[in-house]
């Protein structure tokens, strides 16, 4: 669900003639603005923690993909194979696994029937050696095994999401037939590095590394939205809210002895330039 920018209270003020019939509609459009200003944006705008993979960079700064930024809980490197799972069944013609935000997927074919099981979760499996055990007793042909000294590290951990209700990063789906398919996770721990509110790590030594080698869980956004993104968003939505009361698309109309009209062209209608120059301080540039 959209998280609004604005309260429908705030928006009605720029509608003094709404009543509250429009109220249904005035929503919708407010969540779909909301979004709008995300997206435009290309940020989040509400406070929220973030659990980010991010390759390695010749520069001493490593840029976020959020701001502001108010906290920082961990900076980890070296994701290392941890868990392994393995499918032995010849029956089998296929045999996949694969992390998901509530734990492993596990499928298999024989005999061209899906056999799909995710009942493998973190909730009821707290530690990588648990998640083991618990695929062991699968019937299947499933089995895995903790690699290293990794058995009580936290579960959770081998998956990451930019939200906690969206997945945003997996692992998988690996080829387990016959095979072991590997799950790693971010094994080193980093220290002395300095944060900077504006939406970076600062860090001497730099931020060398390979593809997804440095693993950043952190809190950014607002605690109140700025005053000029909740009144862009109010225009915004109250000027949809206006165009759905005749022709969105009609940008002129004249009467001199005759009529003379004329149309907004497709993409002319997204931000209005009231809008764009309240929020153009906080529109991102640099892209994760």
């Amino acid at each position: 669900m959209t998280q609004l920018l604005c309260s429908l209270e705030r928006v009605k003020m720029n509608l003094p003639k709404a009543s509250i019939e429009d109220d249904r509609i005035i929503a919708a459009l407010l969540a779909a603005v909301s979004q709008a200003i995300r997206d435009w944006c290309r940020r989040s705008f509400t406070l929220q923690s973030h659990d980010e993979w991010y390759d390695g960079v010749q520069d001493e700064r490593l840029i976020l993909r959020h701001s502001p930024v108010l906290a920082i809980d961990f900076v980890r490197h070296s994701p290392q194979v941890v868990l392994e799972v393995i499918n032995t069944d010849a029956a089998n013609q296929q045999a996949r696994a694969a992390i998901h935000k509530n734990g492993i997927e596990l499928i298999r074919v024989t005999n061209g029937i899906l056999h799909h099981d995710n009942s493998i979760t973190f909730e009821a499996n707290p530690t990588v050696q648990s998640i083991s055990n618990a695929i062991g007793t699968l019937s299947g042909g499933w089995s895995a095994r903790v690699i290293g000294e990794y058995g009580n590290w936290p579960a959770i951990e081998l998956h990451s999401s930019t939200f906690a209700s969206e997945q945003i990063y997996s692992q998988g789906p690996f080829d387990c037939r016959q095979r072991y398919g590997g799950f790693s996770m971010h094994v080193g721990e980093l220290t002395g590095y300095r944060w900077d509110a504006r939406g970076w790590l600062w860090r001497e030594a730099g931020w060398v590394g390979g593809s997804g080698h440095w693993r950043v869980r952190y809190s950014a956004g607002y605690v109140q939205i700025p005053e000029s993104v909740v009144e862009a968003c109010a225009q915004w939505t109250s000027m949809l809210f206006e165009q759905t009361r005749r022709d969105p698309a009609l940008a002129a109309l004249a009467v001199s002895g005759a009529v003379s009209q004329s149309w907004l062209q497709p993409g002319a209608l997204s931000p209005p330039s009231a809008v764009a120059a309240l929020l153009a301080p906080y529109r991102r540039y640099v892209i994760g």
